[in-house]
């Protein structure tokens, strides 16, 4: 498979796991469903039935096998556990061996979408709207309004770090000056999932619940003035000036955000400290970055991996990552994928 292939086949898979994921009425918060995990199935299944050439026939059995296959729901995210890292794998592991499934022959049900008890019956009650599925499908592609995130915590408490950030901008804070910080979260899904409940959401336990922790993450960036990975480790989660801070972040939500369905998009950031002097520092962004109307430069996305990459279980090296980040950057004109995953595959301290 060559890179423009592979290009190719993740475009047609991203395309399959947006459009599924805006088609359900009911947002996350009430269903219940992750339309990461179940939805990525699908996608993975598409974009390797694209890779591995298969026929529509093919495809539709890896799309019914994948249907067997989807799983995946928005309690660990509630909980902020440690499966949510890696669920997304599974996701794609599970939608690969659908469609290397169908590529020997086996045939999965052909109606898994729409069918009697399919997909959006079963896990979404029926309640669905079918044109945002099938709208300029094969002309207008869903990757175009993809966000890329920029920090290392759940996207819904990305907002609120930018409005955050805004305020840092015009002057440095200590922790003493900080009397109170107010975040207004206007979606019940994300309120739901980083804020409440709130003495959990100030105080979380491991790496994986802060990243879920909205008053804790904001606590750090305000005495920090940043967000990485090592700001979320198990020393930094110690930090007594940080967690007493984060004791001070408290959140609200409107009573129209309480009573929508959770499908209302992403809400601007609005942050509000109050100082001990009496001041007070507002901040709101309409649009978070790393938006398609904010989009981040190659140069953010290459430290962003640079940050992941140098603190794994087998950390790359320099060296390694300047190798990785060429061959990826010049994907379009790899003979064969195969060279990039021998990189990705063999980490090394160089």
């Amino acid at each position: 498979v060559s890179g423009r292939e592979l290009l190719v086949a993740a475009l047609v898979g991203c395309d399959v796991i947006c459009r599924m994921g805006l088609a359900p009425t009911v947002g996350s918060c009430v269903s219940g469903m992750s339309f990461t995990y179940q939805c990525g199935t699908f996608g993975a299944a598409a974009a390797a039935a694209r890779a591995l050439g298969l026929d529509e026939d093919a495809t539709v059995a890896a799309l019914g096998l994948a249907y067997n296959m989807a799983s995946g729901n928005q309690q660990p995210l509630t909980e902020g556990s440690q499966s949510v890292r890696v669920q997304q794998g599974v996701a794609t592991q599970m939608g690969v061996t659908a469609a290397l499934m169908a590529a020997e022959g086996l045939a999965g049900p052909r109606e898994a979408l729409e069918g009697t008890f399919g997909y959006f019956r079963v896990y979404h009650g029926g309640r669905y709207d079918r044109h945002a599925l099938l709208k300029d499908l094969g002309a207008e592609f869903q990757l175009m309004n993809m966000s890329f995130k920029p920090w290392p915590c759940c996207r819904f408490i990305h907002p609120a770090i930018d409005a955050t950030l805004e305020i840092l901008g015009r002057r440095p804070l200590a922790e003493a000056e900080v009397d109170a910080v107010r975040v207004r979260v206007d979606n019940l899904n994300h309120y739901n999932v980083v804020c409440d409940p709130l003495a959990e959401k100030q105080a979380p336990r491991t790496p994986a619940e802060a990243q879920f922790a909205l008053p804790f993450v904001i606590a750090t960036v305000l005495l920090r003035g940043r967000l990485t990975l090592a700001d979320l480790n198990p020393d930094a989660l110690s930090d007594p000036a940080v967690r007493r801070l984060a004791r001070r972040v408290t959140t609200e939500i409107s009573p129209e955000a309480r009573r929508a369905d959770g499908r209302a998009g992403y809400p601007p950031g609005r942050v509000e400290v109050r100082l001990a002097s009496g001041e007070v520092l507002r901040a709101e962004i309409p649009i978070s970055k790393g938006h398609p109307d904010r989009p981040l430069g190659d140069g953010e996305l290459t430290a962003k991996f640079r940050d992941c990459a140098s603190i794994g279980a087998w950390p790359y090296g320099r060296a390694a990552q300047d190798r990785i980040i060429e061959a990826v950057l010049g994907i379009e004109r790899v003979a064969d994928v195969r060279e990039i995953t021998a990189l990705l595959t063999a980490p090394t301290a160089e």
